[in-house]
């Protein structure tokens, strides 16, 4: 999730936005996301040791901000920033449209009009936290009216299947991992 996030900066149609998760198994999940983010060093990208460069133009950094501005009606920021990074490598003052990678956590999943409308063109994603079955993950994935790709985690079969066959009809791609 930490590379789909800020792969191309997540300037790119298939990267992820929102991500349900069961809530007993939230705030393991924000732990380790958030570690792995903060491995994921912002910067020059002619540096080795920036993995992740700016957005493409001005315009696109205003656009993310009132985006995000949105999106924090309906989530609250639990990890990284809306400042501006700290940099690795020579980035000359006032040069770059360098933004933070932001995981927000819905407030409340079904509600979260804003969340399941609303994409950011940026290194963003909201956590949706839910109870854990199947029915509920489906309804969470059809507010957002259709997707380009979904991807469901698990090894219970029947969970598996029940998403599947829900998510199928709002979706182009769906991906299997267990």
């Amino acid at each position: 999730l930490a590379r789909e996030m800020t792969q191309k900066t997540g300037q790119k149609c298939t990267a992820i936005r929102r991500v349900m998760v069961p809530k007993d198994k939230v705030d393991a999940f924000r732990e380790a996301l958030g570690e792995r983010l903060d491995d994921i060093k912002v910067g020059n990208p002619a540096e080795k040791a920036a993995r992740m460069g700016p957005i493409a133009t001005q315009r696109q950094l205003e656009d993310t901000k009132a985006g995000l501005s949105k999106l924090m009606e309906d989530a609250e920021l639990v990890h990284g920033s809306t400042e501006r990074p700290d940099l690795v490598g020579d980035v000359p003052e006032g040069k770059g449209f360098f933004v933070n990678k932001i995981l927000l956590q819905a407030k409340n999943s079904h509600e979260a009009d804003n969340v399941h409308s609303l994409e950011v063109f940026a290194p963003v994603m909201t956590i949706l936290p839910y109870e854990g079955d199947a029915e509920e993950a489906v309804a969470l994935v059809r507010k957002g009216a259709g997707t380009l790709v979904s991807s469901v985690y698990s090894d219970d079969r029947k969970f598996v299947d029940k998403a599947f066959t829900g998510i199928a009809p709002y979706t182009g791609r769906l991906n299997l991992g267990s």
